[in-house]
């Protein structure tokens, strides 16, 4: 079979065509501006500007679907600008079959023709960033500029809207693509032959949208460019399995024969698809749309692969179907509804009804709160589904928060059990060599308000049920048995990683809950990172989710609504790259509190807490801006609880009685030495002393053993 390639006119962008690859020995003038792995859209923002190219720079294949097709995973992505001389500029990996990356713009006018190599059978998508970046330019243009670098420039607009199109593949790592298979479909609707776009699954097509606006382009058979691409998880782990001599396994006669000591290896996979409708940003989206589509809706499939047998089991998750928002730039805004019961009726129905279609029966599970701020987004769900009264639907409401107070995690088997009939009744789907054993006829539909943290710990736990139940069918575990260890650690860390790849994609930072997932305990650790990310949602929130979500609409096809791109004009919005001296203190002080309360018993009192730097002379960061120590006293004792910011790992805290503290300094640190005692007060200050950095230095004992030290210097930021 020939391989082709896709050859772009230099001078007319629009004109494309598949070439054989040895028809490059019949060109002449040819420039090869570099290779990539695959082209995913063509953007002309806003007229008069030049056409940029999107391309997949690199990807990285990350397993296998049961059909043995690769995945590979998007890692990197390039933006190419082509000037009206044909001039490419952009960033692609060298090609060291044509002779690598143009990189003057006088190579640029050697030829008429410019080859873009692409290796395999990839796609090419256009135009998407074009009308929502014409209109905001007629937004700006409204506006007078104030200078010649006025931020409400369109061509300033278009740059921030491409580079948060950039972040949107590279901070996340959460795009993949299968250039031979179907990666938008779970195993039990794959057909077999050959895979075509018009089978793919339209939710979780990601790019359809961008592949419609393609008829401009003069390619014959261009669908061989074009595969589907998602967005979600990936990832597959294989467990070595082990059988245990001193348990004896009775075996069906129709389950695997099992006749040595050392099982071969079993493979694990866990994949997840959000839809394509409907999606953005947390507090940009929530509940439902006209048409029944939901906010941060995913469909999660695990899969077993062992000794032939393919085993697949699907959940999936999504906003609260009704009409409700939080709107607002306040620290976990207050929820409200949008519409009324009838209102919110047709939408809901129509959500449910494609999900049975989809799904068979449909088993609920509501998990937020039934007092506090929630409480109004679940009493509406609970009248809706009392309203639509369906024998398709079953409803567990499950207080997530109440249940599992104080560390009582394990709280959430309770809940599992309670479900575990209607896993039976719903079954998996099954298939070996010789065809389809079982199918699964239901799913569970989980969610609390984000369908993240909450949600993914009862996932996993569901799902970790499941596994059990087809290690016991596949014959690997006796009917009261346990998963093994190795393969639970391994079933842990995949829906960890999950649960952190969808928290990224929807709420900007990696799941909270995340440390119950991955090891099955809540630990104070885990708990002060999920302060430090619940902190960081909320900047996030604050500053980048309109350009996120401006940028999710574009690639999805959705419509941008003019006041979301009158935001983006806004002066503020576009210059601000760093939270302002408010927001920084709010997130300060929303960990200072977390730490409080983890740290802190009932009867002990705060007189103070800091948010610090460390600048002790063997640990510290000169460089360092960021808060990475708080101080909390109390009547008898001084907290220090030091944690990586950038990472949002809790390193450690040390509880130091007040009888401990041999000396308190204060004053500019000069060669590792401070020269003013804090106690003495800041009159003998010299001018040159008020001018450099000052340090806290607190030195203390542990037992009788001197030597210890606590040195920081202010973020100017404090609460009490």
């Amino acid at each position: 079979m020939e391989k082709k390639s896709l050859w772009f006119e230099k001078h007319n962008f629009s004109s494309c065509s598949l070439k054989e690859d040895w028809s490059i020995c019949n060109e002449q003038d040819l420039e090869c501006v570099g290779s990539c792995f695959g082209i995913i859209g063509v953007i002309e923002p806003i007229s008069g500007l030049f056409p940029k190219i999107l391309v997949i720079k690199r990807s990285c294949k990350v397993g296998t679907l049961p059909d043995d097709k690769e995945v590979f995973r998007i890692d990197e992505v390039s933006l190419l600008e082509i000037a009206a001389d044909g001039y490419v500029a952009g960033d692609l990996c060298r090609c060291h079959k044509h002779g690598g990356v143009a990189s003057s713009r006088a190579n640029a006018n050697i030829g008429k023709s410019t080859l873009i190599n692409t290796i395999g059978s990839f796609k090419l998508a256009t135009n998407s960033l074009k009308n929502a970046t014409a209109q905001a330019a007629v937004i700006a243009s409204q506006v007078r500029p104030g200078s010649k670098k006025d931020p409400r420039d369109p061509s300033r607009l278009e740059r921030k809207i491409c580079d948060e199109i950039l972040k949107l593949f590279h901070g996340t790592n959460s795009f993949y693509f299968c250039p031979t298979g179907d990666i938008t479909k779970a195993v039990a609707r794959q057909k077999p032959g050959v895979k075509t776009q018009e089978e793919c699954e339209d939710r979780f097509f990601w790019n359809k949208a961008l592949l419609s606006n393609t008829s401009g382009f003069n390619l014959q058979n261009r669908k061989d460019f074009f595969i589907p691409i998602i967005q979600g998880y990936f990832e597959t782990a294989r467990v070595p399995l082990f059988l245990q001599e001193e348990e004896e396994v009775s075996l069906d006669p129709n389950m695997i024969p099992m006749t040595e000591s050392a099982l071969p290896s079993l493979e694990l996979t866990v994949i997840s698809r959000r839809s394509r409708f409907r999606c953005g940003t947390r507090y940009l989206r929530r509940g439902v749309d006209e048409n029944g589509y939901v906010a941060n809706y995913v469909e999660t499939e695990q899969i077993i692969r062992f000794s032939g047998h393919t085993v697949s089991f699907i959940q999936v998750r999504g906003s609260v179907p009704i009409y409700w928002s939080q709107p607002g730039y306040k620290y976990r805004p207050p929820p409200q509804l949008d519409k009324g019961e009838l209102e919110c009726q047709q939408a809901f129905k129509s959500h449910f009804n494609r999900e049975v279609d989809t799904y068979g029966k449909i088993c609920v599970v509501s998990l937020v709160e039934k007092i506090g701020k929630e409480k109004i987004i679940g009493d509406a769900f609970e009248k809706q589904i009392l309203m639509h009264d369906s024998p398709d639907l079953a409803y567990a409401a499950f207080d997530f928060h109440d249940n599992c107070r104080g560390l009582r995690f394990e709280n959430v088997e309770l809940l599992v059990s309670a479900l575990e009939e209607e896993m039976k009744a719903m079954k998996f789907s099954w298939i070996d060599s010789k065809g389809t054993i079982c199918e699964q006829t239901g799913t569970f539909r989980v969610n609390c308000m984000d369908c993240l943290d909450r949600t993914n710990v009862v996932q996993m736990a569901v799902s970790r049920r499941v596994l059990l139940l087809i290690l016991s069918k596949l014959g690997l575990v006796p009917p009261e048995g346990k998963v093994p260890e190795s393969l639970l650690l391994a079933h842990q860390t995949l829906w960890a990683n999950n649960g952190d790849a969808i928290s990224k994609q929807y709420a900007g930072t990696n799941a909270l809950k995340g440390d119950y997932t991955r090891t099955g305990k809540r630990k104070l650790a885990g708990m002060m990172k999920d302060g430090v990310n619940s902190a960081s949602r909320f900047y996030i929130n604050r500053f980048r989710d309109a350009f996120r979500q401006v940028a999710i609409s574009i690639l999805t096809g959705e419509s941008i609504p003019n006041e979301l791109l009158v935001s983006l004009t806004n002066e503020k919005t576009l210059v601000q790259d760093e939270p302002d001296i408010t927001v920084t203190a709010e997130r300060v002080k929303q960990v200072i509190e977390e730490c409080r309360n983890l740290l802190l018993s009932d009867s002990e009192v705060a007189v103070g807490s800091w948010g610090v730097i460390d600048s002790h002379p063997a640990s510290g960061d000169p460089t360092q801006t960021d808060m990475d120590l708080i101080l909390i006293i109390t009547q008898e004792m001084l907290y220090v609880i030091d944690y990586d910011d950038e990472d949002d790992e809790l390193e450690r805290y040390y509880p130091i009685p007040f009888a401990n503290i041999e000396a308190i300094e204060f004053g500019p640190d000069v060669q590792g030495s401070i020269s003013l005692n804090f106690l003495r007060g800041s009159s003998q200050r010299s001018r040159t002393q008020s001018s450099a950095v000052h340090h806290l230095k607190i030195s203390y004992k542990i037992g009788n053993k001197s030597g210890y030290l606590v040195q920081c210097r202010s973020t100017r930021l404090r609460f009490f």
